[in-house]
């Protein structure tokens, strides 16, 4: 008897105890996959997680498991593959990229950024006020274009900057403005606080844990762009399926996505580079798990 595993929905991540980031991911796809496996009589199981707003699956073989935020994800898939051995995973959620790292207010970034400079004494950063940094922030849209404003960090070392060294600044940049966050006792950000700027850090990526968590499992990635060519998709789809040793890659164009449930197309792409599409949710579900079926075939036959 077989156990499927299937993420579904959209992540969330928290600025503070009311308001948060959070993405187009309803999980109806995914209730779609789970019903069409539980169809199967060989299908014991379907360990469902799920947001909190996603759309749930009809069937009573779902065992259903609720996460928001990434770090939730992460800790559910990992639970759930240690205790139900899944014999499949479909990893369709909707997984943000990024979560809240700091909420500051903007002369307050600009005098953080230009510290990390290292070349303005402290009295010239005092001087900055509120009205000069909004002036200019009209005019920029990170952290260095601000700093770049004030003609005290040369384009020139900053081109010249390695990786590494970019990344020191970015994560010295995060850690002083944590030391800056605005957000109170309650986590709340302050109704005085003006035009306060989010910084985002990373959230941890749990596609390429899923091999090293259930190395027997036949693997679907999902990956969604937005209008590119379809060689584009298809080219990065492929290098989804070979960083995270996926057996699948479903590929969607969120153009598709946003006309509705009936237009969605879906490629799924398999490991030897072959290709199938569908359209609409309900035969991409049938799509997917026909696929996973197939190979489980093989492997009865051997």
């Amino acid at each position: 008897m077989k156990t499927i595993l299937i993420t579904a929905g959209g992540t969330s991540e928290p600025i503070d105890n009311i308001r948060s980031i959070t993405n187009t991911g309803t999980g109806t796809l995914g209730s779609l996959i789970a019903d069409r496996f539980a169809r199967k009589k060989s299908v014991e199981r379907v360990v469902y997680i799920h947001s909190s707003k996603a759309v749930l699956p009809r069937t009573q073989k779902a065992v259903l498991i609720e996460a928001d935020s990434t770090l939730e994800l992460q800790e559910a898939v990992r639970r759930s593959c240690a205790e139900y051995r899944p014999d499949a995973i479909i990893h369709s959620m909707a997984v943000s990229d990024y979560k809240t790292g700091a909420v500051v207010k903007a002369e307050d970034l600009i005098k953080i950024v230009l510290k990390i400079g290292g070349n303005v004494p402290q009295d010239e950063l005092d001087k900055l006020t509120s009205e000069v940094i909004e002036e200019r922030l009209k005019k920029a849209s990170t952290a260095e274009e601000l700093a770049k404003a004030y003609e005290y960090l040369p384009d020139e070392p900053k081109k010249a900057a390695s990786g590494k060294a970019k990344q020191a600044e970015s994560e010295a940049l995060l850690k002083l403005a944590k030391k800056a966050d605005l957000r109170d006792k309650y986590n709340k950000i302050p109704s005085s606080a003006g035009n306060p700027i989010i910084l985002l850090e990373p959230t941890p990526k749990i596609i390429p844990e899923l091999r090293q968590l259930a190395p027997e499992a036949i693997i679907v990635g999902f990956k969604l762009l937005d209008e590119v060519e379809h060689r584009e998709l298809m080219d990065v789809a492929k290098r989804l399926m070979e960083k995270n040793d996926c057996d699948f890659v479903l590929a969607n164009d969120y153009s598709t996505v946003k006309e509705g449930a009936a237009q969605h197309v879906g490629h799924l792409m398999s490991r030897d580079g072959s290709v199938e599409s569908f359209t609409g949710k309900p035969a991409i579900a049938d799509g997917i798990a026909c696929a996973v079926e197939k190979i489980w075939k093989k492997e009865e036959q051997k």
